[in-house]
């Protein structure tokens, strides 16, 4: 009785083990055929889609705001991210020693600027390194495309949130839908342009409250962060410079997999609580690292394209065409 139960357990715990695998590698293969770009970019809402960019990156039609000194809160900000300065110090990257925060936050400003100008998103809210709760309440009541309902419950909660945990102490890179604000307060030009695609996706929907309530339903948001993870990918491909561009793809194939497989599959009494978040890390884990492998894939394709059409280097395709042209050419 005693091995019969033994051996049941552990058949049991083989099971859990390759269920656990399961979800990974289905993830992987999701991701593959989920978060690639287009080869033709499209410009503006459904509503005024363009083939052709709808504002240049010097015609700013949308509100621009910058943030002034808040000594609290900058001295928060410098406790927080000491650790993170620590690190740099002693192990600088190549990025840290050839940039500086600032360059980095200006490359950060003018992407997202060209494409809220390409785009034609001429009323987003653009707050850089902002703190203003009192505003962001103000922009709640008057957002048109939000109804008194969600104004009220999770409009409420969204601003309630901004002003508990401030995004410019975190450097927190994020579109709010319910006030219509982008708020930039990071260095990382792949961030603010991922944020500046959530709007334009966000704004592509006439019920954007219940739009956006829904986005917390389990697997419901991965169609949106594969719809975004498109639009940026594609329009980095022909505006960004290829050093941004890349560091688009991990950050992009780990919210589609953290929001394909949610936490409610793991919510179940045959594993342990505390095993839900290393899950949960596993699988977007698994999403970055998909994207880091697509992001070196496409690295080399581009490499291969670039020799090909150097001067006096011909392809296949032509060196074939010559010899059927001339058969006695090696004669």
């Amino acid at each position: 009785m005693f091995f019969g139960t033994r051996a049941k357990s552990n058949e049991k715990w083989i099971a859990r083990r390759r269920g656990a695998n399961f979800p990974s590698l289905s993830v992987g293969l999701f991701l593959v055929c989920a978060g690639c770009a287009s080869e033709h970019y499209r410009y503006g809402l459904r509503t005024q889609a363009s083939d052709s960019p709808i504002h240049s990156v010097h015609d700013r039609r949308y509100p621009v705001a910058v943030g002034g000194e808040h000594p609290r809160l900058d001295r928060l900000e410098r406790w927080v991210h000491s650790p993170s300065r620590w690190r740099k110090r002693w192990f600088p990257s190549k990025a840290s020693v050839d940039q500086s925060p600032e360059e980095l936050r200006d490359a950060a400003i003018e992407s997202v600027h060209g494409y809220l100008a390409a785009n034609g998103l001429d009323d987003v809210h653009l707050d850089i390194r902002r703190y203003e709760p009192g505003e962001q309440w103000s922009r709640l009541r008057a957002n048109p495309r939000i109804s008194p309902l969600w104004k009220a419950t999770t409009g409420a909660l969204s601003v309630a949130a901004y002003s508990i945990f401030p995004y410019r102490v975190f450097h927190v890179d994020r579109y709010d839908p319910y006030t219509n604000t982008l708020s930039l307060n990071s260095t990382d030009p792949s961030r603010g342009l991922y944020q500046a695609a959530e709007a334009k996706e966000y704004l592509q929907h006439p019920w954007l409250g219940t739009y956006t309530f829904v986005q917390k339903i389990p697997f419901v948001p991965a169609g949106h962060h594969i719809r975004t993870t498109n639009d940026v990918l594609t329009y980095a491909r022909s505006h960004e410079p290829w050093h941004h561009e890349k560091e688009i793809y991990p950050p992009s194939y780990a919210k589609i997999a953290s929001s394909a497989v949610p936490n409610i599959l793991y919510a179940s009494p045959s594993m342990p609580t505390l095993v839900v978040p290393i899950v949960q890390f596993a699988i977007e884990g698994t999403g970055g690292l998909v994207g880091v492998s697509v992001a070196k894939y496409e690295e080399s394709r581009r490499e291969s394209l670039s020799e090909n059409e150097k001067p006096g280097v011909k392809s296949a395709t032509q060196a074939e065409g010559a010899m059927v042209g001339n058969p006695d050419a090696n004669d």
